[in-house]
């Protein structure tokens, strides 16, 4: 969404687009030419007014209008309050622009109408936005933007988001940062511990690090591609946990696959284990 805003802007920084077109409309005055066969349908009592149809250097174009309408779809969504204030201001900026009425049509328009380099991309966004067209790994005419996700962080939400809906007894806390591993001379404290997740019951605390890869059971060192220093930490997060619960277990998440299987088995029923 941030994308496509940011395209809108630079839109607008770069000037809307405006084209002439045929307005055809009941008005108070004489303006153009008189349609005189609608004329007489519409305003055989109202004697005040003409229908007229003019041709008016306007903004309201087609382009603009699927704008208008991505826009406004997106309005009903929830936002941040960053996001919602830029998509405000866009709105405001938009505000006397038509809704498109046929998006699909609209779209063939703009396909046709070979408008300015300026639109091409947010003609793309609109197109992701109104439900004309998905990312597709596939090659293809058009262009877009990869997304890259860090995907260590997206599995610990992943984990944490499960763990809050499906750990029963437990309070679910993500990022905790309230204990430290040293004090100086000045006894302050110093090097913050962050596990990933901390899990909490009346009389238990389990510490949870989540781990982006795959551990290796044919590891040369028997190790099985567990990194010695993820270990360290975890004793570190027990030794300091344990001050506030003698129950403390440290945990560490892998991503479960068919490599991992010869592992789960080796360690089933095992005081230290795979998880």
């Amino acid at each position: 969404m941030r994308m496509f805003l940011n395209e809108c802007e630079k839109l607008i920084k770069a000037g809307l687009k405006s084209d002439y077109l045929c307005m055809t409309q009941n008005r108070v005055f004489l303006k153009g030419k008189l349609e005189l066969k609608e004329h007489i349908t519409q305003n055989l009592i109202h004697k005040e007014r003409f229908f007229t149809s003019s041709d008016e250097y306007t903004q309201d174009i087609t382009p603009n209008r699927l704008i208008q309408s991505t826009l406004h779809i997106l309005s009903r969504l929830s936002l941040s309050p960053s996001t919602q204030t830029k998509l405000d201001s866009m709105r405001f900026i938009f505000a006397d622009i038509s809704s498109s009425e046929n998006i699909e049509s609209d779209f063939i328009k703009c396909n046709n109408m070979g408008r300015a380099k300026e639109y091409k991309m947010i003609i793309l966004w609109c197109k992701v936005f109104l439900g004309q067209k998905a990312f597709s790994p596939y090659v293809g005419s058009d262009k877009a933007i990869a997304f890259l996700f860090p995907m260590e962080k997206l599995f610990e939400s992943f984990v944490g988001f499960w763990l809050k809906k499906c750990a029963k007894g437990f309070e679910v806390k993500t990022q905790e940062s309230r204990k430290y591993l040293l004090q100086d001379e000045n006894k302050n404290n110093i090097f913050c511990l962050k596990p990933d997740i901390i899990m909490r019951s009346k009389d238990r605390i389990i510490t949870v690090d989540t781990k982006w890869k795959i551990p290796d059971s044919n590891s040369s060192e028997k190790k099985y591609g567990i990194s010695q220093s993820d270990l360290y930490q975890m004793w570190a997060y027990a030794s300091k946990y344990r001050l506030e619960s003698k129950k403390v277990s440290a945990v560490l998440i892998y991503p479960q696959c068919e490599r991992t299987k010869d592992i789960e088995e080796l360690w089933k029923n095992k005081k230290c284990r795979i998880q």
